[in-house]
């Protein structure tokens, strides 16, 4: 089952709305709102997307996975420079993911074609590394 098809999900999402509607906050966990955001990515409402983890980072201010996923979603919006100054600081040892936030902004900056396939098949292999081991931590990033 898909993630956002869930009974558990479908009540993060609904006390979400609902206070962003009444305008006000909710605390959630920073894997609600990363899900609450990927939903709204997935959605193709990258507003919306970026509206969640703006409000997961207000909340979780140190959360680098929170980071890295506002990164890919500045990128899907073209904002690179955005982007860039987050990615900057995130530590590729800590989440892997770096390395194709890093590959994909290469690609859409420097347009480096070569170097940017040389990171994303670096990347490729430490996911398959991780998930061989069973500690992926992966999140699906777009472009």
């Amino acid at each position: 089952m898909n993630t956002f098809e869930t009974n558990e999900f479908k009540r993060v999402l609904s006390r979400y709305e609902k206070s962003k509607r009444e305008g006000h906050s909710c605390y959630l966990d920073s894997d609600d709102f990363i899900d609450i955001s990927d939903y709204y990515l997935d959605l193709d409402k990258p507003l919306e997307s970026l509206d969640a983890v703006n409000e997961g980072m207000r909340l979780h201010p140190s959360d680098e996975l929170l980071m890295s996923v506002k990164a890919g979603v500045l990128i899907y919006l073209h904002h690179f420079d955005e982007a860039m100054e987050l990615v900057e600081v995130l530590d590729p040892q800590k989440n892997y993911d770096v390395k194709y936030l890093q590959a994909q902004l290469k690609y859409a900056v420097e347009e480096n074609v070569e170097e940017a396939d040389a990171m994303f098949h670096e990347w490729l292999q430490d996911v398959e590394k991780e998930w061989e081991y069973g500690r992926g931590n992966s999140r699906n990033f777009t472009m």
